[in-house]
């Protein structure tokens, strides 16, 4: 029978109480606290965008001990492209004098807010 054999596979363990009553040996996984304070500007944004748009997400995550660990790979993701999406910028729009600290300074600006706005929206403010 398919019931039994699901039954034997779970290979349960009792202890009898003093109501003599026989009571499965059920042990639950330790739920661990969230430790965010290891993860990067965009990991907390997500999750503070998590925590007040799609509070069942950010619950079942907190809940399941994830958390951190999925914001982590958000930040991770999110740098990794602010990195990439930056340096195509400066490709195409070079200085007319590199040795002005000034204009550089000025395009490096310009290259992050630019990359800024596309990582928020593909990558921080989504359903994780």
């Amino acid at each position: 029978m398919k019931g039994e054999s699901q039954m034997e596979e779970m290979r349960l363990m009792y202890h009898k109480k003093a109501d003599g009553m026989l009571y499965p040996n059920l042990k639950l996984p330790e739920i661990q606290k969230e430790d965010l304070t290891q993860v990067g500007k965009y990991g907390m944004m997500a999750a503070e965008y998590l925590k007040e748009n799609e509070r069942n997400r950010y619950n079942t995550l907190y809940r399941l001990g994830r958390l951190g660990e999925k914001m982590k790979e958000v930040d991770e993701e999110a740098n990794n492209l602010l990195e990439t999406l930056m340096r195509n910028y400066l490709k195409i729009h070079k200085p007319k004098e590199p040795s002005s600290t000034m204009e550089m300074w000025k395009k490096r600006e310009q290259a992050k807010m630019m990359a800024e706005e596309v990582v928020l929206k593909r990558i921080v403010y989504r359903f994780h």
